[in-house]
């Protein structure tokens, strides 16, 4: 998930590095997964798929 992020913001990486191997630690793999939770959540809460239906 970091990668594909890193991607989208420097393009150059496909062309520059693809065929290098980069380790990424746990605390970096927790922090984009977190990331990626919090942006999912907005997103979730910006929608209607978001929203309850209480009017049960």
């Amino acid at each position: 998930m970091r990668f594909m992020k890193e991607l989208m913001l420097d393009s150059t990486l496909m062309t520059n590095n693809f065929y290098g191997k980069h380790m990424y630690s746990q605390e970096e793999l927790d922090d984009i997964r977190v990331e990626w939770g919090l942006h999912f959540l907005k997103i979730l809460a910006e929608t209607e798929v978001g929203k309850l239906n209480v009017d049960e």
